[in-house]
């Protein structure tokens, strides 16, 4: 029997920033001639004293626990009680009671949404916490019984929209300088760790897609965001390079994984990131299967119904459920045997929730839809944030849908006269056959001005 494993207790740390705001770091320039923000700070020394959090884990000593020691690169810091926060970038000196680095303002989030119109990024010299992040999301528990003056038990879920209306529970986000990668592309992982366009004339180049090109240039030019073909998560992967694919190895009497594909059919298991990370993918675990399958691409359900050559594994890409109308989703299906079974949507593809928002104005339509979401969806929390106040008489927002216009919202869950955020949690779940449009409904009354954000979440 193999040794038992200690897995590590949360790391949470309370901790004292104090950042030097007169000498940044970097700036938002990135060869961008009209980005937002040119010439705003993006990055900061900063000098954090530490406080220890102890812990009972058998991998230190008892009545020790983590301390300046245990930070690390791509750990991060909050001070101001909300969902401003900033990412360590790089750390030149640690030890028990102290770190000092440099920090910035990831996806300019900070700036973009400082309510004094400034564009500051930085979070102010105060008591906090330094927070870790485990696939994908962030670590916010456990917190002390007494939190600093300006945070609330609230901060955490605060934190954790922001990291899912930014898309980091599903999508990956990575550094390239000088990359040519496109939106709506699909990309491999080469051995260097760097992305290219898959190149399916070359004999030679890697076809394994890693996934496919959502967000470029963004918050700088050598950024790029990936939706991938699976979750990445946190695995120990000692062996092979970055973009080495694993495989069920079919040989095996006790369940290996190798990196040399079978000659059965199979599908990967993992594409690996680094020693750390790779995308999981649950379809290579299926049972092995002797025969190549055939997998068929088409226009609509009807065409794919109209097939009658399919066998059992056989596999269909529809562009458009929802012909005729030309709106509706993509959906990839299985044949079982005896019909065509659905494993994803282009709403459910690799998601545990998503996060869309519209501007809503004094002047605008009646009726802005936030977002068409699918059956079996749940709407779970809607925000208004009212970025400038209505003036005059009769103005009201409701959030709902065609069949309830206040379903998600109502008049009273708001007030369009005076700026702040507003919430609402619905627990309305969507049973109907078709998609179903999230609706915001707009009353102007007299107002000769208004201006408010509507944000839904859905699992």
């Amino acid at each position: 029997m193999a040794d038992p494993v200690n897995v590590l207790p949360p790391k949470l740390l309370s901790c004292s920033l104090t950042l030097d705001q007169t000498n940044p770091v970097a700036s938002y320039w990135g060869g961008i001639a009209t980005t937002d923000l040119l010439g705003q700070p993006r990055s900061w020394n900063v000098n954090i004293s530490i406080n220890m959090q102890l812990h009972s884990s058998a991998s230190g000593m008892l009545g020790y626990g983590y301390t300046g020691t245990d930070v690390n690169v791509g750990d991060y810091i909050t001070t101001d009680g909300g969902a401003r926060f900033l990412r360590i970038v790089s750390i030149s000196a640690q030890n028990i009671g102290a770190v000092i680095g440099v920090v910035e303002d990831e996806d300019k989030q900070n700036a973009l949404t400082d309510p004094s119109q400034l564009g500051d990024g930085f979070i102010p010299d105060s008591d906090g916490f330094i927070f870790e992040v485990k696939n994908n999301m962030p670590v916010l528990f456990p917190l002390p019984a007494v939190l600093p003056a300006q945070f609330t038990r609230g901060f955490a879920g605060e934190i954790v929209s922001r990291f899912m209306t930014r898309g980091k529970h599903d999508t990956f986000q990575t550094v390239q300088a000088g990359h040519d990668l496109v939106i709506g592309r699909a990309v491999c992982l080469k051995t260097n760790g760097e992305f290219e366009m898959i190149d399916y004339t070359s004999t030679t180049s890697n076809k394994q897609v890693f996934g496919i090109v959502e967000e470029v240039h963004f918050p700088t030019s050598d950024f790029v965001r990936i939706r991938t073909v699976g979750p990445v998560i946190d695995v120990n992967l000692a062996t092979g390079t970055a973009g080495s694919v694993f495989y069920l190895d079919r040989a095996s009497s006790a369940g290996q994984l190798t990196t040399t594909q079978p000659s059965k059919q199979s599908l990967p298991v993992y594409i690996k990131i680094d020693n750390t990370r790779a995308v999981f993918m649950a379809s290579g675990l299926d049972e092995a299967v002797d025969k190549a399958t055939s997998s068929y691409a088409v226009a609509t359900m009807a065409e794919l119904l109209a097939i009658t050559t399919m066998e059992t594994g056989d596999t269909g890409y529809v562009i458009d459920m929802e012909d005729p109308e030309g709106q509706g989703e993509w959906g990839y299906f299985i044949y079982d045997g005896s019909a065509w079974v659905m494993v994803s949507t282009e709403d459910g593809a690799g998601i545990d929730a998503k996060s869309f928002k519209q501007i809503v104005q004094w002047n605008g339509a009646a009726q802005t839809i936030i977002h068409r979401v699918s059956h079996n969806v749940r709407v779970l929390n809607v925000s208004v944030e009212l970025i400038v106040a209505f003036d005059g008489a009769g103005a009201s927002i409701t959030v709902g849908d065609a069949g309830d216009n206040d379903r998600f919202m109502e008049v009273s869950e708001n007030d369009l006269h005076s700026v702040g955020k507003y919430y609402s949690f619905p627990n309305h779940l969507y049973n109907e056959a078709t998609e179903q449009e999230v609706i915001a409904f707009l009353t102007p009354g007299s107002a000769s001005q208004g201006t408010a954000e509507v944000l839904i979440t859905y699992v």
